[in-house]
């Protein structure tokens, strides 16, 4: 792995001897973020996978794949020879890129979002299997663009909340692809239920103004809400990185009661029935438009 690749993500520049196609590649001469492949572990590791902290670092490792060390501007993995070696771009892509991130000092969200012409960010925020994915793919075939699918990062020291452009290729899985794209996704072999993917368009990295956060959970029948505030609060935190792996942090939780104020927040619940998804997506459609986010 001695030839480098260049990529831009959540506002950093990564330097990596692994292609990632879920960023935007560009042209650099510098790098926030250096990553390495550091030799073999040395010695087995019992657990199938776990994140934590140690000695100011973020380690992540994952059965057959191997152990990410993450500092501040460097990420060295080091490989236990595998059978998931093979898509180390992924778990890259995924929660080795929101760990340094976080690193780095912002809010890493479970989340995915997307922006409209007028440069208006919204986001979607669920636990996984609520149809973030599903639900950013429809308004793409709308018109809008895809601002990062289910990693969403911001930075706390802003006025302003702020989306980067993160992970740009959008992966669904098999009935949500055949359901909105027919035969035409591409479809890539990996261990994850995700195994179409839509390729994003952007060849520049995109900033997006986020202008409304949507909830989303699934039930009988779609609808629109407005969610309350504590509501609203319990469920940043239960997706924020930082509160899910280690432990809530007060300037976090201070930074979410000020984007509640700033941010309008709504909750969209979807249909449960894969055959009702274009109804549900005409309410929430309905609903953005008069709010004036598209």
């Amino acid at each position: 792995m001695d030839e480098f690749h260049y990529y831009k993500a959540f506002g950093k520049v990564i330097k990596s001897p692994v292609v990632l196609p879920d960023f935007v590649s560009v042209s650099a001469r510098h790098h926030d973020a250096l990553i390495t492949e550091a030799g073999r572990l040395r010695k087995k590791i019992k657990q199938d996978w776990f994140i934590k902290e140690q000695k100011g670092a973020y380690l992540l490792y994952f059965r057959e794949l191997g152990l990410f060390k993450i500092k501040k501007n460097e990420i060295k993995f080091y490989t236990d020879g595998g059978e998931l070696t093979d898509f180390l771009h992924l778990y890259i892509c995924g929660l080795v890129i929101g760990a340094f991130i976080l690193k780095e000092g912002y809010v890493v969200l479970h989340a995915s979002a997307i922006c409209s012409r007028e440069d208006k960010a919204i986001m979607f925020i669920g636990n996984s299997g609520a149809g973030k994915s599903s639900t950013v793919a429809g308004l793409i075939k709308k018109g809008l663009t895809l601002l990062s699918d289910d990693v969403v990062a911001l930075n706390p020291n802003d006025d302003l909340p702020i989306i980067n452009t993160g992970k740009v290729r959008l992966h669904l899985e098999d009935d949500m692809a055949r359901i909105l794209f027919g035969n035409t996704l591409k479809r890539e072999k990996n261990p994850f239920k995700k195994k179409y993917y839509l390729e994003s368009t952007l060849d520049r990295e995109k900033i997006g103004k986020l202008n409304a956060i949507y909830f989303l959970d699934i039930a009988e029948k779609p609808s629109v809400s407005n969610m309350p505030v504590s509501e609203a609060l319990f469920q940043l935190l239960g997706n924020s990185m930082q509160s899910r792996f280690f432990k809530v942090s007060k300037k976090e939780l201070e930074y979410f009661v000020r984007l509640i104020k700033k941010v309008p927040i709504f909750k969209f619940t979807r249909s449960n029935n894969h055959k009702d998804y274009f109804y549900s997506h005409e309410i929430l459609m309905a609903h953005m438009v008069k709010n004036g986010l598209v």
